[in-house]
């Protein structure tokens, strides 16, 4: 079975046009929204210190996300430290109530 792509038409003589696919604009916070969310559903999601702490250590994440308002010094220094380390992007969120909310807590 052939699976045609939606961008792709076909001319009078067979050959294939792409048409441009139509931009959608997202500001940073829709995105890691949206990013989260299919992680947290492909169960790619590495939750909590513990399982970012392995994640980060093992370089399996591609980024890490942390709450403005966490309240654990230590944590913002172990995550910020394993980020560093491994040069993986970290990204700052202001709420960690929002912040769970994304990663379907």
């Amino acid at each position: 079975q052939l699976i045609k792509d939606p961008t792709t038409e076909m001319s009078e003589g067979g050959d294939e046009n792409t048409a441009p696919a139509p931009a959608a604009v997202m500001d940073v916070q829709s995105a890691l929204k949206a990013a989260l969310r299919s992680a947290h559903f492909a169960d790619g999601l590495a939750k909590g210190l513990h399982e970012a702490a392995k994640a980060l250590d093992k370089r399996e994440a591609h980024f890490a996300v942390l709450a403005e308002n966490c309240e654990e010094p230590m944590y913002i220094k172990l995550v910020e430290a394993l980020c560093k380390e491994h040069q993986i992007p970290l990204m700052k969120v202001s709420d960690k109530k929002l912040l769970g909310e994304w990663c379907g807590l």
